[in-house]
This record gives C-alpha cells, sequence and structure tokens, in this order.
C-alpha cells in the first residue's frame, strides 16, 4: 500500500491511501491500455489529450523549508565542532540539538549529529558542502528532512 500526505491551509494534513503499483494494479492498467488502443487508433500518449492539461508550475525542493537531521562524521580533533557551528551560524541557521559521542579509545573519528530549525534547503546544501570542505570531515553527510505534520 502507498500513502501519500498533502498539506493544505484550511484543512491541514490530509492523507490518500491506496495500492501502489503491484501485480493487480498494474495487471489492471495494462489491459485498460489495451482495450483503449483496440477500440481506436486515436489513443494519446499516456491517456491524456497534452493541450487539454493546465499547466501547473513545480515546486522547487530547493525551496522547501524544514527541520533537517545531519549526521557528520569527522576527525576527532580539537576545533571542529566550532567550525561547523560557524558554517550555521554564518548561515544563519539555527540549531535546535546536537549530539557528539565520544569515540572509543582506539578511535580516532566521531559522528556529530545536528538537528536544525526550521531552515530552506537551498541554505541548508550550503552548509552541508562547506563541511564536506573541511579536511577534518569524513565521506558525505547524511541529511534528512524533518517534517512535522502537527502545524
Amino acid at each position: 500500500m502507498n500513502a501519500v500526505v498533502v498539506k493544505g491551509n484550511m484543512v491541514g494534513p490530509t492523507l490518500y491511501y491506496g495500492a501502489g503499483a503491484g501485480a493487480l494494479p498494474t495487471a489492471s492498467a495494462v489491459v485498460a491500455d489495451l482495450i483503449d488502443i483496440s477500440r481506436s487508433s486515436q489513443v494519446p500518449p499516456h491517456g491524456f489529450v497534452d493541450n487539454k492539461i493546465d499547466s501547473i508550475p513545480v515546486y522547487k525542493i530547493e525551496d522547501a523549508i524544514s527541520g533537517y537531521y545531519l549526521r557528520i562524521r569527522v576527525s576527532d580533533k580539537p576545533g571542529v565542532l566550532a567550525e561547523i557551528t560557524k558554517i550555521f551560524g554564518d548561515k544563519k541557521i539555527s540549531i535546535d540539538a546536537m549530539l557528539q559521542k565520544e569515540p572509543q579509545e582506539h578511535e580516532s573519528e566521531a559522528d556529530i549529529v545536528i538537528l536544525s530549525h526550521l531552515a530552506v534547503e537551498r541554505d541548508i546544501n550550503t552548509v552541508i558542502d562547506s563541511i564536506e570542505s573541511l579536511s577534518a570531515t569524513i565521506g558525505k553527510v547524511i541529511k534528512i528532512r524533518l517534517e512535522e505534520l502537527s502545524k
């Protein structure tokens, strides 16, 4: 089963739920397409006429506003956390929570987890690029959007 949550100004979050592209829904769509083709050779591609569709602007993900979970693997050395938090401050992105676990005795790397307050995705991506360019950063920063359905 698949579900999609749509948030409207007046109705708040609404949930649409139904069968996904499994065997039966896919077979039903294929048979329906074959029946349409056999009835007429004038079936438009994708089952609709292009000039009958209104143009709707697509929301760019770079404009999304969300909180973010970031996990950053770094070399365990003094000053790294200060460099990272300065990058956030320079972009005026507030940090909601932060955790850095002490590495084991034989390890020289640590994970830093940061939860941001609401920010524009474009700005978070700039922050991530800056963090990944630090000499102490190991690998890629893991980013997950934190959606809130209650607001």
